[in-house]
């Protein structure tokens, strides 16, 4: 298929090396393999999200009262304006009321690290935490980032909000994967589903060029906010790379800054494998956070999202 292309930054010579990253979009096709209905420990993440974001729905409807014209009549008002109009030849006419809507005009893309390190198997979870963390023990990294965007998408479309979940790999410049599993014109259907669950570990991580194609996909979405949440299970690492320098930390930091200047809002959830000064370095004011441990992803990300958002 034809390639995306995007710069990248290099630091040290304060500039981009134009023309650098070849990027390919893969619509990710569903396995019969991951047909199989999910756990209850799953229908029991999902259910929870559900209830959290519908019992934000109510706040979002208010009632603007006190008008001469309008949808309903509000009765108190009415009884007020008939005794005054025994008083008074002509009243003001304040008994009317509509409903206000407040529109959530967001729109959010789930950025999903799909490299071969993502095989690995989540640890220990927190004392104290719920079934869900400690179901998500034994599982590899990758599916707990799954049932996390399974978990996330079930009450985003709940409250209604737009929302697209994609997934990126690289090996090497020329060979940066995008995966689509769910874009923003597409329901949150069983088709999209099985395609997330059939998500599979593959090469390096190669963040930057991810980002850029993300944004670009989000411009063409038209919202008040856009967000996009990064998770990630390890710092960036690709063939090319110097790790003996910062080179990639300061291109994911670059291209932090170009969807800022869009006004896209960048968001990372990671694991102790980014130190903290790397991640201060790619995701300025501190618009991050550190997970000790992968299995607590399906409850910290829906309280998370709600809390960016509300």
């Amino acid at each position: 298929p034809a390639a995306f292309v995007y710069p990248e930054w290099n630091q040290n010579e304060n500039d981009y090396y134009e023309n650098w990253c070849f990027l390919r979009e893969h619509r990710v096709e569903p396995d019969a393999h991951f047909r199989r209905p999910a756990g209850d420990e799953d229908h029991h993440a999902i259910a929870r999200a559900r209830r959290m974001f519908e019992r934000l729905k109510p706040e979002l409807v208010r009632k603007e009262k006190y008008l001469a014209y309008g949808d309903e009549i509000d009765i108190d008002r009415l009884v007020e304006y008939m005794a005054l109009k025994r008083r008074q030849p002509a009243p003001r006419v304040r008994f009317y009321q509509k409903p206000l809507i407040k529109r959530r005009d967001l729109a959010v893309a789930l950025l999903l690290d799909v490299s071969g390190s993502t095989a690995a198997v989540a640890g220990e979870p927190d004392r104290g935490a719920g079934a869900t963390a400690r179901a998500a023990v034994g599982r590899r990294i990758i599916d707990v980032e799954k049932r996390a965007a399974l978990t996330l998408g079930a009450g985003l479309e709940a409250l209604g909000d737009r929302f697209a979940i994609y997934g990126f790999s690289g090996n090497g410049r020329e060979h940066c994967d995008f995966f689509i599993y769910k874009d923003f014109d597409e329901p949150f259907s069983a088709e999209v589903r099985h395609r997330l669950l059939a998500a599979n570990p593959t090469a390096s991580t190669r963040i930057g060029v991810a980002l850029r194609h993300c944004r670009e996909k989000l411009a063409a979405v038209v919202a008040r906010k856009k967000i996009i949440i990064l998770i990630t299970d390890g710092r960036p690492q690709d063939a090319g790379y110097d790790p003996a320098s910062r080179y990639a930390q300061y291109d994911v930091r670059m291209a932090v800054l170009e969807c800022a200047r869009k006004d896209i809002h960048v968001v990372c959830i990671s694991t102790l494998e980014n130190s903290r000064a790397d991640l201060e370095i790619m995701f300025p004011h501190r618009r991050f956070v550190i997970l000790e441990d992968m299995s607590r992803l399906v409850n910290v990300l829906p309280t998370l999202y709600l809390k960016m958002t509300t």
